[in-house]
């Protein structure tokens, strides 16, 4: 059984990449479906049920968003976006 404090922050990252995969979504229409699709396959994932399991998630989830930074974002762009997958990982 999941512990709940685990649960609930493998919810809060989920949020952020879904919110994530929402911004590249709007910067690169014709690859929204793909990018939607990751993020749903990622947080449809069974929860991790320790801590060390979730921060594997988590580094998991920043690579997927930092992937998507550095596909969809030129460089005017970089630093918001850069600020934005740093906050999948570290919530804010």
């Amino acid at each position: 059984m999941a512990d709940s404090f685990v649960q609930e922050e493998w919810e809060d990252v989920c949020s952020r990449l879904r919110r994530t995969a929402e911004y590249f979504s709007s910067r690169a229409p014709e690859d929204a479906d793909s990018i939607q699709q990751q993020a749903t396959e990622l947080c449809e994932q069974q929860a991790p049920d320790y801590y060390p399991a979730l921060l594997d998630s988590v580094r998991a989830v920043a690579k997927l968003a930092n992937q998507w930074r550095q596909q969809y974002v030129s460089g005017e762009e970089e630093s918001d976006a850069e600020n934005l997958t740093q906050s999948v990982a570290v919530g804010s």
